[in-house]
């Protein structure tokens, strides 16, 4: 996963679907939580991460919900006062 992404505060809609990308999707332990206050938007799909998403992701989102997809995998969908989702 792109650690990096941490240092955009702002970020509000992140797409990393269909990216060949692999690793850990968990933070190393000296990193902290990914935080993202201002997401609205988060679809990593179709990718090779491996664990699982800490708890901790998403203490800031209002709402979301687990859908299944066309290829029977589940995802989570993010609904928030604006309307995204």
């Amino acid at each position: 996963f792109p650690f990096w992404l941490k240092a955009l505060p702002k970020l509000q809609v992140l797409i990393l679907r269909l990216n060949k990308l692999y690793g850990p999707i968990s933070p190393p332990h000296h990193q902290g939580p990914l935080g993202f206050p201002e997401l609205q938007i988060f679809e990593i799909s179709d990718n090779r991460f491996t664990g699982s998403l800490p708890p901790n992701y998403f203490v800031n989102w209002k709402t979301s919900s687990l859908t299944l997809n066309e290829d029977g995998g589940l995802y989570m969908v993010y609904y928030n006062e604006s309307g995204y989702g």
